[in-house]
């Protein structure tokens, strides 16, 4: 071997020295260190061992000290399994490998791990390693769960199946940063995009569901989907969660029967049926589901000059006496909850919901009801074939929903004796109400006209082309100029006025204003 130098004293390994330890796995090195410990060290240079097999026959292996004195069939007093076979022929350790092909005593061919019974052809594995699962009860997702515990970079695109129907939920558990630079948005057109896919019917409530929400009404489709990035937000619909059990919102266009409209709405009966409305294409529906308090509808069609931006369906509760209520009763239809009020008089004569001006549009709120706790909380009114809205009926049925996602259960209670009176959690102060709900026109179009002075309860003032009065400067703080454009009384009008003096209350009789 050729010789090396290390500094001023020398590490070599002589020549001629090979032979002398070919079946040592130990080199030795020699220097010529004055210091005794360093003249001399052995560095190991070699590899882990690896036995190698072919064709070997294994006969009567596993019976004793490894001869046949013990290990031939007419000594033989156990019988061996299957693993015991198997480590009886090979064993490794300390990052050792044998692989091997042979047969054993029973004719069974060995390859490696893989077993194959002679007489079946079975083939079987030992000592394979295996995904399993974990066994930890008290693991959240359940199963085995691959750990990456250092950064994981993905170069190509993922997948995520979530299991065989997809119904798996993924969990993120930390802060989540999309930095997706226009010059990337080549395959979509926004950084985060999700895929709008409505049926029917909701899986989980079983309620109706907008299908006109769904990707295939628009066009193009990807219209149709909400997308994230560049600083905003697109979807049809932008929904306010209610806090404190409270009033919730939402706002979309108007566009009945998926045609962009100004139409008015109303939900009220027809003029003919003694309501307020002019024409059936008033009533709002979203497909099969009916608007909800708190639902805004922005003009579809135009925004025009005047008016409004569009209407808000309002809420104005009225309570019912606790002495019409008769009963209260929970039927549990499918896993949903529909309640039902009866109402009679004093003299237990039907009163109508008609007469207590309970409309199909309606919410039914309870409150502080103490024999269930859920039962509490503002409810739509329902009318389907099986729990129909009926006016001249003394009936009305609602849907429960509560908090917990499960049925509260059947029962059918007096009002009076079970839950005003109980003997067990009474509940005196309870007070059932019921909505009157109609749209109502929001955000004017045109305020500039209008400036207002509302700093004092019982003198609020208001001012029409009150701007008239203001100077040219004054569009640097939008038309505002407290000293020309705060209205000086109650009602202040810059120019002329017009105050015809009629009072018409036959409006809806009469489509000619000569007529009214």
């Amino acid at each position: 071997m050729a010789q090396r130098e290390k500094g001023d004293h020398e590490t070599k390994e002589k020549r001629g020295k090979e032979k002398e330890w070919s079946e040592d796995r130990r080199r030795k090195r020699e220097g010529d260190s004055e210091v005794l410990s360093d003249q001399r060290y052995y560095v190991e240079l070699r590899r882990p061992s690896i036995a190698r097999a072919g064709n070997h026959t294994f006969e009567y292996l596993g019976f004793g000290p490894g001869n046949y004195s013990t290990g031939l069939p007419a000594r033989q007093e156990i019988v061996l399994e299957p693993e015991e076979d198997f480590y009886a022929q090979s064993k490794k350790q300390d990052a050792g490998i044998v692989f091997y092909t042979g047969i054993n005593s029973q004719g069974d061919l060995y390859i490696g791990n893989r077993r194959i019974n002679a007489i079946t052809g079975e083939e079987t594995f030992i000592d394979r390693a295996e995904l399993a699962d974990d066994g930890d009860q008290d693991d959240v997702i359940g199963q085995l769960v691959t750990t990456f515990d250092t950064p994981v970079t993905f170069n190509q695109n993922i997948t995520i199946v979530g299991g065989p129907d997809g119904e798996l939920v993924n969990n993120v558990n930390s802060p989540v940063l999309i930095n997706v630079p226009d010059r990337q948005l080549k395959n979509l057109n926004a950084p985060l995009v999700i895929y709008s896919l409505v049926s029917e019917v909701d899986p989980i409530s079983g309620l109706p569901q907008d299908i006109a929400l769904d990707r295939e009404s628009f066009f193009p489709n990807t219209t149709g989907d909400i997308r994230i990035g560049k600083n905003r937000v697109d979807a049809a619909i932008f929904g306010f969660n209610s806090r404190g059990e409270g009033q919730s919102y939402k706002i979309q266009t108007h566009a009945p029967g998926g045609v962009a409209s100004n139409i008015t709405p109303n939900q009220d009966a027809l003029v003919s049926a003694g309501g307020s409305r002019l024409a059936a294409t008033q009533y709002v529906t979203y497909t099969n589901v009916l608007p909800t308090t708190g639902d805004i509808l922005l003009k579809g069609s135009a925004i025009n000059k005047n008016g409004s931006l569009g209407w808000i369906y309002a809420n104005i509760y009225n309570t019912i006496p606790n002495t019409v209520i008769s009963s209260l009763e929970v039927i549990v239809d499918q896993g949903v909850n529909i309640a039902k009020f009866t109402f009679v008089d004093q003299s237990s004569n039907p009163v109508t919901i008609g007469s207590l001006n309970i409309k199909s549009s309606s919410e039914i709120r309870l409150q502080n009801i103490n024999y269930n706790g859920l039962l509490n909380g503002t409810w739509k009114v329902v009318s389907t074939p099986s729990y129909p809205y009926n006016p001249n009926d003394n009936v009305v049925y609602f849907q429960i929903n509560p908090r917990t996602g499960t049925p509260i259960g059947a029962f059918n209670l007096n009002w009076t004796s079970d839950i005003i009176n109980a003997g067990t959690n009474p509940s005196p102060n309870a007070i059932v109400s019921f909505s009157v709900s109609n749209w109502k026109e929001t955000s004017i179009i045109g305020a500039e006209a209008l400036r207002t002075e509302t700093e004092t309860y019982g003198n609020f003032r208001l001012g029409i082309n009150t701007l008239a009065r203001a100077t040219h400067d004054a569009y640097l703080d939008g038309f505002v100029e407290p000293a020309n454009t705060d209205p000086r009384a109650n009602l202040d009008v810059v120019g002329n006025a017009y105050i015809s003096g009629r009072s018409m209350r036959d409006w809806l009789s009469h489509d000619d204003y000569k007529d009214r």
